[in-house]
């Protein structure tokens, strides 16, 4: 009988505390179709502010790609000489 009741409370507490999981993803999905329809509605206007943060920066991002490719080209010159 003991056992019984002790197999019994478990698993009530464990039925119980499954309950908030459920609350939980509705939220989530909640905030998801939320955040999916703000994005959508403003759409346009955040690609445009990306398309010119982008431009802004392009330069620069430009000009340390090429020094980088300009460091690793004159390092393997160096070792080609070295042999």
């Amino acid at each position: 009988m003991r056992k019984q009741s002790s197999m019994v409370l478990v698993l009530l507490v464990l039925g119980l505390a499954s309950c908030g999981e459920y609350e939980v993803l509705e939220v989530q999905k909640e905030c998801q179709r939320k955040a999916d329809s703000l994005f959508m509605a403003n759409k346009k206007d955040l690609i445009g502010k990306f398309e010119k943060i982008c431009d802004n920066n392009s330069d620069k991002y430009y000009q340390t790609a090429l020094d980088s490719l300009r460091d690793t080209r004159i390092t393997d010159i160096k070792n080609l000489i070295e042999k």
